[in-house]
């Protein structure tokens, strides 16, 4: 009687940051994203499963890859919004109230292309604003997992020519409702600049609750400190997980790239 031997899974692979079917499978395996490199193969995300590692640090999976928010839906980012994520970040206006330096091209490209891999694989991500009518890309929604657990630190941004229609607040409401149905925040915060009228009245039209104003909380570019007009917004009512999206099939080990 002949005996099969099956190899072991590999505990640490490489593949391409767009393979959304080889990232799933690592998410299945609870690895954990170490690093993505750029190679002469293009660029490869390197996962590895560890043993003191219970999750990933990631966001759940989108039903049908939309969150529909009536005249504007969130999807993960594609490379092809470089262009707006860039433009989101440099204009005057993004300038003015600007925690950090400008970014190059080339970040915006590499954020653009890591789309779907962090939002599955980091614990700060981003999702693309998109109006319905047009399916054309307007803004970001972003956001970053904080401690404790259930509690987000979430942005957002308009690009200059769609500002003023209520295309944030629309985008946020529906974030954070998203979020709760699926169990992943209650907490929502933001943080302002004094004199940011505009942003206070997305977060306030979006629900949120002044609580405070923190001192040097917030850095300025050209150097210096301001202070923060510090948002929340709290969902606790109870809800089911049925906006989950399980139907990748992360079973079939996709062909991966040397580990080497």
């Amino acid at each position: 009687m002949e005996h099969t031997v099956s190899a072991p899974e590999p505990t640490k692979v490489q593949v391409a940051v767009s393979d959304s079917a080889a990232i799933e499978w690592a998410v299945a395996r609870r690895m954990r994203l170490v690093e993505v490199r750029q190679t002469t193969s293009g660029h490869l995300a390197v996962m590895e499963k560890f043993d003191d590692w219970d999750a990933p640090d990631g966001f759940p999976l989108i039903k049908d890859g939309r969150i529909d928010a009536g005249d504007v839906y969130l999807r993960y980012l594609q490379p092809g919004d470089a262009d707006l994520v860039y433009e989101c970040d440099t204009d005057a206006l993004s300038r003015r109230w600007a925690l950090t330096s400008p970014p190059t091209r080339q970040y915006a490209e590499n954020m653009a292309r890591r789309g779907y891999l962090d939002w599955r694989l980091s614990y700060k991500s981003a999702l693309t604003i998109v109006q319905s009518s047009s399916n054309t890309p307007v803004g970001l929604i972003k956001v970053r997992k904080l401690v404790p657990p259930g509690v987000a630190d979430v942005g957002y941004q308009v690009h200059e020519r769609y500002r003023g229609l209520g295309y944030a607040v629309h985008a946020l409401q529906m974030f954070c409702t998203w979020s709760h149905q699926a169990q992943l925040f209650h907490r929502f915060e933001l943080g302002i600049k004094p004199g940011n009228t505009a942003s206070v009245r997305v977060a306030e039209k979006a629900g949120f609750v002044f609580e405070g104003r923190r001192s040097a909380r917030l850095v300025d570019v050209g150097g210096g400190y301001s202070d923060e007009l510090h948002y929340a917004k709290v969902i606790t009512a109870k809800c089911s997980a049925s906006v989950l999206n399980n139907d990748t099939n992360s079973d079939v080990a996709p062909a991966f790239v040397s580990t080497h």
